[in-house]
């Protein structure tokens, strides 16, 4: 009897872990901590790195980890103002904490959960223009900062599907808000769909996010210590480890981007 209650127990403890680790766990370099310490260095650029959980970088490969790895000694100090889960109504929400982050360059990549399920009546792609374009604009209103966005990133790895090509459309007038308001547009789609195009020999399946891969991933991830690119092998997967989240890969695209345009900036 006592051996099914410690293991029930050390069962639930390791799930609580696990849970913590993929959904609640603050990202590295947190917004909140950038606040809260009340400091920053006179010489560093900050640059705040907004979306959902692909920035999170919990439930999702950690580009931000990786811009800080490579870009801290140039002078610059990153900070992750991710939120799993995140829409763009929902970072529109969170925006005076960004504004008080007095940042020198803000990167956005937001908009997969409010594309991943497109209403028949195209209301939620409405709401997410809509939103993004009063982001943007209060960003270039109220900060100093230079603005990059990335487009929203294939949702499943069939590049031919119905989603992916609406994703497309939405991305294109993604690049209209960028402009309208100064922001650089960063080709992230572009970029993993030639990958797609050019190393898949078979189509991939069209997107479907399943609960019980995200807790599979999570296990792997956090208690087999997989990397997110083995992870997303098990799944036959290139760029994604489970239709929408990056893996390791993935998210060196998304790091490469970005490094791109902060470094253009000092030639």
């Amino acid at each position: 009897m006592w051996s099914i209650v410690a293991a029930v127990a050390v069962g639930l403890a390791i799930s609580g872990t696990v849970a913590y680790q993929a959904l609640l766990r603050p990202p590295d370099s947190s917004l909140r901590e950038f606040l809260d310490q009340n400091h920053r260095d006179p010489a560093a650029q900050v640059v705040v790195v907004a979306g959902d959980s692909l920035t999170h970088g919990t439930l999702s490969a950690d580009f931000v980890a990786m811009l800080k790895n490579d870009l801290d000694s140039k002078g610059y100090e990153f900070v992750n103002a991710g939120a799993n889960g995140n829409t763009v109504a929902d970072l529109l929400g969170r925006l005076d904490d960004i504004v008080d982050a007095k940042p020198d360059q803000v990167v956005l990549l937001i908009g997969a959960n409010d594309l991943r399920i497109l209403d028949p009546d195209e209301k939620t792609p409405a709401v997410f223009r809509a939103g993004l374009d009063r982001v943007l604009g209060r960003l270039r209103a109220e900060t100093k900062a230079r603005l990059a966005v990335l487009s929203v990133p294939p949702l499943g790895e069939d590049s031919d599907s119905a989603l992916n090509q609406a994703v497309v459309r939405h991305n294109k007038v993604l690049a209209d808000i960028a402009k309208k308001h100064g922001a650089a547009y960063l080709p992230l789609n572009e970029r993993l769909t030639e990958i797609l195009r050019a190393e898949r020999t078979q189509p991939g399946e069209p997107y479907q996010l399943r609960f019980s891969v995200l807790v599979g991933n999570a296990f792997r991830r956090y208690l087999l210590r997989q990397s997110w690119d083995e992870i997303a092998a098990q799944h036959s997967l290139l760029v994604l480890t489970d239709n929408i989240h990056l893996s390791d890969r993935g998210a060196r695209v998304v790091g490469d981007l970005v490094t791109d345009w902060l470094l253009a900036k000092e030639e």
